[in-house]
């Protein structure tokens, strides 16, 4: 499973990739500043085909377990994005992004976020 940290820079150049590759055009500065939101942050992983939907996650820091407000699962079921409020986050201590399955949840992958790394 490869999970990502969906920062602007992710979100703006993957877009702009995609534009480039199925549509043979760049995007505009419009279309990729509307990617980028100040009140939240995602996280998706890419999972096998057909899996997304049974598996569920966690945002832990400090012991405390932070809530999403949004879960999506693509059509193919490969890829699950989960966003969180950027106000429930602190973002000067690392926290822990926990993708477990539902059916079992002691089988479970975990990810350590030092979100000092993507301030500037």
């Amino acid at each position: 499973m490869d999970v990502f940290i969906n920062t602007p820079y992710r979100l703006v150049t993957a877009h702009s990739y995609n534009q480039y590759i199925q549509h043979d055009k760049t995007a505009s500065i419009d279309e990729v500043m509307s990617l980028i939101n100040d009140d939240s942050i995602s996280f998706t992983a890419y999972v096998l085909r057909g899996t997304a939907s049974m598996l569920a996650t966690e945002l832990i820091q400090d012991g405390t377990v932070i809530e999403s407000y949004k879960i999506d699962n693509n059509v193919k079921g490969d890829m699950k994005t989960i966003y969180f409020s950027v106000d429930a986050i602190g973002f000067r201590e690392p926290a822990i992004l926990k993708i477990f399955e539902k059916s079992n949840p002691s089988n479970y992958s975990e990810y350590q976020i030092s979100f000092e790394n993507y301030i500037k």
